[in-house]
């Protein structure tokens, strides 16, 4: 029968907490590093400073032929539009539904982007779009968006 001598074994368990030492050691490194990158992977675009928003109000109106009238608003909020962003040069678009005060916000990557509304009412149309704006970095872009009903 063979006995190995005290000496190797206690070398080959040696080796081995070293290597779990380094592995965890590493696996503490990666997980501070996605920690402090706001929880992206490293290698990823900072979302900090590619970004920036387009946001908006869309208004319908007039809603009366007479201006003036005391009481009787001249314009209001579109509520449940479909407004609707694309990338230069891409084909798949974003969209984002405006809120009880016509409101609606994107988040988007810094760059040019034409911006559409869905489906209108019938006899309604818009000046305003199709619009081209551009988002930079870590800035708000306001594009209001003015529908108008066609009653004179």
């Amino acid at each position: 029968m063979y006995v190995r001598p005290k000496g190797l074994r206690d070398m080959r368990v040696g080796r081995e907490r070293s290597q779990c030492r380094v592995w965890w050691a590493s696996l503490w490194v990666a997980v501070l590093a996605v920690g402090c990158s706001g929880g992206q992977a490293v290698g990823e675009s900072q979302a900090a400073g590619s970004t920036g928003a387009l946001v908006g109000r869309a208004m319908r109106g007039p809603l009366s032929p007479v201006g003036g009238i005391p009481g009787v608003r001249e314009a209001e909020p579109v509520v449940g539009a479909r407004v609707q962003v694309t990338g230069a040069g891409r084909t798949r678009s974003r969209e984002a539904v405006t809120d009880d005060q016509g409101d609606y916000r994107f988040t988007l990557p810094a760059g040019t982007y034409q911006v559409t509304i869905a489906q209108l009412q019938r006899g309604e149309f818009t000046k305003s779009l199709p619009a081209a704006v551009t988002i930079t970095n870590g800035r708000e872009t306001r594009l209001d968006i003015w529908i108008d009903t066609g009653i004179r």
